[in-house]
């Protein structure tokens, strides 16, 4: 008898599958966060670029 609290093989198995769908299905909520946060940096970059120039 295994005790409850222990993941069996079969659970186990079946959390990785879960995994492998998860990552296979695009994240808009990550994407977004991502997209304001490359935004930020754009911004940042073109403030390099501009300090370049002049």
């Amino acid at each position: 008898i295994q005790h409850p609290a222990l993941p069996t093989t079969e659970s186990t198995l079946s959390l990785f599958e879960t995994i492998k769908e998860l990552n296979e299905r695009p994240s808009n909520d990550h994407d977004d966060d991502d997209d304001d946060d490359d935004n930020a940096d754009d911004a940042d970059d073109e403030d390099a670029d501009d300090d370049d120039d002049h």
